[in-house]
């Protein structure tokens, strides 16, 4: 009996994540996909692919800081070159129903990060 409650609370954890990946691929196509990229490919040079993206990939702690604030590259006499406004109205669990569905499309070998971690990233934002 008990190994089937485990199986159980195993499965149900399971189908969460996933319905998490399906909020976020949600919160991704109305917020994101305009400039990204419906497949996250990005356009050229003026908006980054997702796939290769740093941030995505390796710098997953910056991606609420990122999306909240914004980013922006200057050139040599400090004038904006590239810039990716913030994206407002989005909570805490739209972000990490948002992250977590990144991380699953391109780095799904990650753990998916829970709600606290998240806020604990944001919360480092300046």
């Amino acid at each position: 009996m008990k190994s089937f409650i485990i199986f159980v609370i195993g499965l149900i954890l399971l189908l969460n994540s996933c319905n998490s990946f399906k909020q976020g691929e949600r919160i991704y196509l109305s917020k994101c996909s305009n400039c990204h990229g419906v497949n996250a490919e990005g356009l050229a040079q003026m908006y980054p692919a997702l796939d290769k993206s740093i941030y995505v990939n390796s710098l997953v702690n910056h991606l609420p800081c990122v999306i909240l604030n914004g980013k922006y590259t200057l050139d040599k006499n400090g004038n904006k070159t590239s810039e990716m406004p913030p994206v407002a109205n989005i909570g805490d669990v739209e972000l990490t129903n948002l992250i977590n569905y990144l991380q699953y499309k391109f780095n799904p070998s990650q753990t998916p990060a829970q709600l606290d971690t998240i806020v604990a990233w944001r919360l480092k934002c300046k």
